[in-house]
């Protein structure tokens, strides 16, 4: 039994989604802190003139700057989402396949919310979702325990699950700590991507975008490009 862990971040990449394809059971952390200047709120398009630019959801940091994604508030008085879209729209309207997911996109986008988790929770649902992704999601603040914090965080909800396995991803390495997961039979395995190339608009491929540039540019090949033939 795999369980892998991570905050839910905004329109994640590809790695983000094969990460949860490759679990059992997937947990985002949204009772954990946001970092202010991450992909937390941001991530990553590839614009018309073929550059790698930001998109970003504004958030308010009247509660102060350590707060945990489910309690961070957005910057809904900024109108960030007709700016989003346009930057969409710009980028991508020539992809073959915009006009397949723009509409619902833009749907959850215009939608109210709480926090940045619930936005960014339900964008990774949906994209699983168009993504033929089926892993069971479980979001920790609803969970109603106290798992600990940093290593007992990931080992403790890994048994919670009656998990075996904990999937980490390659950034944690320098922070797992091994031996604590080793003394509690836990096995500790790290996800490893390799990047797709695919079809993409506007010039020379960019890789480890935001998971829209995959669909938008492939349509209904996505999931088989994001698998990238690694189940061989």
């Amino acid at each position: 039994m795999v369980i892998g862990i991570h905050q839910p971040n905004f329109i994640p990449w590809l790695g983000f989604f094969f990460k949860i394809y490759s679990s059992d059971i997937f947990v985002l952390i949204d009772n954990v802190q946001f970092v202010k200047g991450s992909i937390c709120n941001r991530n990553k398009i590839k614009n018309n003139v073929g550059d790698a630019v930001w998109i970003t959801i504004p958030v308010k940091h009247s509660k102060g700057l350590m707060v945990n994604f489910n309690e961070l508030e957005i910057g809904y008085e900024q109108k960030w989402q007709i700016k989003m879209r346009n930057q969409f729209t710009a980028a991508y309207q020539k992809a073959p396949y915009f006009n397949n997911y723009i509409d619902e996109i833009d749907s959850i986008l215009l939608s109210k919310y709480q926090s940045l988790a619930e936005i960014n929770i339900y964008l990774i649902k949906y994209f699983c979702k168009v993504l033929d992704v089926n892993t069971p999601i479980y979001i920790a603040s609803e969970l109603k325990q106290e798992f600990g914090q940093s290593n007992y965080l990931n080992l403790n909800i890994t048994k919670y699950f009656g998990g075996d396995t904990y999937l980490s991803g390659q950034g944690a390495k320098k922070y797992n700590d091994e031996e604590l997961f080793k003394t509690n039979n836990i096995k500790l395995i790290y996800s490893e991507y390799n990047h797709p190339t695919y079809p993409q608009i506007n010039g020379k491929f960019i890789s480890h975008l935001s998971i829209i540039d995959l669909l938008f540019n492939c349509g209904p090949e996505s999931r088989e490009i994001l698998l990238n033939r690694q189940d061989e």
